[in-house]
Parts: structure tokens; sequence; C-alpha cells
């Protein structure tokens, strides 16, 4: 049984189904049609890919029937023949290395500038409502001279800020 080959007409689906109890044969079907639907995406209305109708099961014979029809619709596909199965990647003549690194530090910019506009948000938040930070621990930079230290600390009370100590 070649469970594993992908059916591109109805003659290599015979071929797979040959001597397949229906059970195991239904199932081979619904393998196929899933991957005619989400992999090569071919045409057919969402019917056509159901394993059941009105709430029963398909029977096996009705399987073939939809993959024939499936066949029918999305005749291109059968032209490339084998040549649509998955190559070696020096065979396609694609780096995937370099693209693989784009969209990794494609991915680290997005989340970067999602945890910025996260923190603009936060901020603006403590600004509106600096009580929240009441109970909270946090760290505090003092500068003395040309010497800066950072002190651990929990926020206690808020007090009136007055702009000649702020620099």
């Amino acid at each position: 049984m070649e469970d594993a080959a992908i059916w591109l007409d109805q003659k290599k689906m015979e071929e797979c189904l040959h001597g397949v109890a229906d059970a195991e044969a239904s199932k081979l079907i619904l393998k196929q049609m899933n991957y005619h639907r989400h992999v090569l995406k071919s045409k057919g209305d969402r019917g056509l890919f159901a394993k059941t109708s009105r709430g029963k099961a398909l029977t096996c014979e009705e399987l073939k029937e939809h993959m024939r029809v499936i066949f029918e619709k999305n005749l291109r596909i059968a032209e490339v023949g084998q040549e649509s199965d998955v190559s070696k990647e020096s065979e396609r003549g694609i780096d995937y290395t370099n693209v693989k690194k784009k969209l990794i530090e494609k991915r680290r910019k997005d989340r970067e500038s999602r945890v910025i506009a996260k923190e603009k948000t936060k901020l603006s938040k403590l600004k509106e409502e600096p009580e929240v930070l009441v109970g909270k621990a946090i760290q505090h930079l003092c500068k003395v001279d040309n010497d800066a230290e950072w002190f651990r600390a929990v926020v206690r009370d808020l007090v009136e800020i007055r702009n000649e100590n702020m620099k």
C-alpha cells in the first residue's frame, strides 16, 4: 500500500487503493483530499472535500467520486506530474538560510516594536494614574557627581511633584 504517494490522477488513486479494505481506503482518500485542499490548493467547493454529508459519513465509493471530480477540476496539477513533489533546496535554487535569517530578524523587530508599544501604554497609564505604583517594587537611579547607582525600593506613598525638583 502506497499511502505516502501523492495522487495526481485517477490511475494513481486506483493503483494505491487496489486490494485495500473500504475502511482503510476511506482513510487514505481523506488524507489525499486534505493534501489536495491545503497543500496543493486544489479548486473545488467545500462539500467536495467534506468527509460527511448531512451528518452521515460518506462511503468509500462516494469519496472516490469526490476525488475523481477533484482530479478533473485540477488538471494543471496532473500535467505537472511528479515534478510537483517536494525537491531539494539546491534543486530549487533558493537559499533558505538567508530567507530564514531575514524572517527571524523581522520577527525580532516586530516583537521589539510590540514591547515598546506596550511599555509606552504602561508609561502613559502611570502618568495618568500614578497611584498604581503604590506597593510596587522599583529601581531608582541616583547620580552623585559622576557616579550612578541603582537602588531597589518599594513605593509606599505619593508626594506631589514640584517642577523645580525635576531635571
